[in-house]
């Protein structure tokens, strides 16, 4: 995961100075960064969710404020003009969009 993580990042800030300069490339960097912390969070939120010990409401509480928090950090990094609306969305999809090509967990496999 962590890998995953460096080479997308790697990848999002080469292609966006290539393409933009050095603010697309920053841009980008942090779209990875706000989506590695938003799955991050939403990887505790479901073990919270899925404990057989209880206090799955607090977790549940935990989504909506997670969204919130999450469009207002994107809202403030373009309102600030610390990043440009675009790049730093490819870059929040890059991490999703390249997890379909890692090999999937054991646990995974042969479901529909």
């Amino acid at each position: 995961m962590l890998l995953h993580l460096a080479a997308a990042l790697a990848l999002v800030t080469a292609v966006g100075a290539y393409f933009g300069g050095a603010h697309t490339a920053l841009s980008a960097a942090l779209g990875v960064a706000l989506c590695a912390a938003n799955l991050w969070v939403m990887r505790r939120i479901t073990r919270g969710l899925m404990a057989a010990e209880g206090g799955s409401a607090v977790w549940a509480l935990a989504l909506p404020v997670k969204l919130i928090v999450l469009v207002t950090v994107a809202f403030l990094l373009v309102h600030s003009r610390t990043a440009l609306a675009f790049p730093l969305a490819l870059g929040f999809a890059v991490l999703p969009l390249t997890s379909v090509f890692l090999p999937q967990p054991s646990s995974v496999r042969g479901r529909a």
